[in-house]
């Protein structure tokens, strides 16, 4: 059997809650979006993808994931990474 406990709340109570929750949620979906931005480099990408960087660099040239060179490095951006897992896996 359960037992069910009523708490009684003010208003500004409720809002302070309700507000935090809201804060707490947008906080999460943030770190979500700074990490489906993170770059990685060609090695750390090629070992993600459990492949050699040789290989990494023909699926670049290939066009099968994408990338984008800073400076005279090349970068991947972990969603395009997972991307490219998820296609390649169908």
């Amino acid at each position: 059997m359960q037992t069910i406990t009523q708490v009684v709340l003010s208003p500004d109570e409720f809002f302070a809650g309700v507000r935090r929750a809201v804060a707490e949620g947008i906080r999460e979906g943030s770190r979500k979006d700074t990490l489906e931005n993170e770059w990685l480099t060609r090695k750390n990408t090629a070992k993600m993808l459990n492949i050699s960087v040789t290989t990494l660099d023909k699926l670049v040239s290939k066009k099968k994931i994408k990338s984008s060179t800073v400076g005279r490095q090349r970068r991947f951006r972990i969603r395009e990474v997972q991307q490219y897992l998820e296609s390649s896996h169908r």
